[in-house]
């Protein structure tokens, strides 16, 4: 049982820092490529492309806030996705998995 006096968890009272990132076409392109759908089209889809972005750029720890330049299109039906848009996400990243070679593997 909750008493109203009991304090919240320490999370709930930390503030969070939130970062702001200008989102380039090329980083927008990179990150619609690893989605298959969007809410407009798959009701299914239940990702934010904010997350798919998270992930393109390997920044975590920080609430994020997104502005793109240049909103990519859906896949599959073109619609316009935004950094809230809802969408299926089909792939992993792809990451230099040896430095000292030009070879890639998906994760």
């Amino acid at each position: 049982m909750i008493d109203e006096n009991d304090e919240p968890p320490p999370y709930e009272n930390e503030e969070r820092e939130t970062v702001l990132f200008t989102v380039s076409a090329e980083v927008a392109q990179a990150a619609i490529a690893q989605v298959a759908s969007c809410g407009a089209c798959n009701p299914r889809a239940d990702w934010p492309f904010e997350a798919v972005l998270d992930r393109v750029i390997q920044f975590s720890g920080v609430h994020t806030d997104y502005i793109m330049l240049e909103a990519p299109a859906c896949p599959r039906c073109k619609a316009t996705v935004t950094e809230k848009t809802f969408v299926e996400w089909e792939g992993g990243i792809e990451v230099n998995v040896d430095a000292g070679k030009d070879s890639t593997r998906q994760i």
